[in-house]
């Protein structure tokens, strides 16, 4: 073969294998893009995760604020229900029926000699009543231990609305009893047996506000107030807050009943 034909030969295979060999050397490994591309769509979800979880806690304290306007003063704002009408409790008499009507034509005459007919024929059972009624009256709770009795009953029995203001009646005339913190704590469930989510977070996260700056001589019900505000936060999809709860209480009361019981709701998580 001739030198000069041998030499384009050699020299056009090269040329080939140069031009193969370039996209080999200067291209970009596919899998190593693949990477890439999954590391930066992973810090993008993470990005999102940590904004989602602001926002969960912003609403959370959003929620708490929005409840604690109707109980930042919380003593001084009792009139918000009024006791029942003491027409509920005194007795209609049952003789009614029986009285003379009283005719049209003859009704404005005869009014005077009406009222005579029913003070004549009223039976004695009317006094009776009154002196019921003074009874109950006189009856009504004194002391902190009555005034919460009463309330803790109305409570256990379902009467919830009853309970909320005889609770927020004792905090209101027994801030600094022992009992105090009992009281807090059964109104903010009271609220939660009413539904009421969102005050009943913001009374029991009071109390425990309370409890860390010392204004309650007691606050034997601060374990109890703690789990429930973390199931409530649990119930309104703020697992963060919830389990912030659950470790504060097992932080602050390890050997407590709630305690435990908050070692297995993390357990859950």
């Amino acid at each position: 073969m001739d030198k000069k034909k041998l030499f384009f030969i050699l020299s056009g295979v090269s040329i080939l294998l140069s031009s193969c060999a370039q996209p080999v050397q200067q291209g970009q490994n596919p899998i190593a893009m693949l990477q890439q591309q999954y590391q930066y769509q992973q810090q993008e979800i993470n990005e999102i995760n940590r904004r989602l979880d602001s926002l969960d806690e912003s609403l959370a304290k959003l929620r708490v604020k929005l409840g604690l306007s109707a109980y930042n003063n919380i003593t001084k704002h009792l009139s918000e229900e009024q006791p029942p009408p003491i027409n509920e409790i005194q007795e209609q008499p049952s003789n009614l029926s029986s009285l003379p009507a009283i005719t049209p034509s003859k009704g404005i005459r005869h009014l005077s000699n009406t009222v005579t007919i029913i003070n004549s024929t009223a039976p004695p059972q009317n006094t009776s009543n009154s002196s019921n009624l003074q009874s109950l009256i006189s009856n009504t709770p004194k002391t902190p231990q009555e005034l919460y009795g009463e309330a803790y009953k109305y409570y256990q029995s379902g009467h919830y609305r009853k309970a909320k203001r005889l609770f927020k009646e004792f905090i209101l005339k027994y801030p600094h009893s022992k009992l105090t913190n009992n009281a807090y704590y059964w109104l903010g469930m009271s609220e939660k047996a009413m539904h009421h989510n969102n005050e009943a977070l913001a009374i029991l996260l009071s109390l425990i506000n309370k409890c860390k700056k010392g204004e309650l001589p007691s606050c034997d019900k601060a374990p109890s107030a703690y789990f429930s505000a973390a199931n409530i936060y649990k119930e309104m999809g703020q697992k963060q807050m919830a389990v912030k709860l659950y470790k504060e209480l097992i932080s602050l009361y390890p050997d407590s009943i709630e305690a435990a019981l908050a070692r297995s709701e993390l357990e859950i998580q």
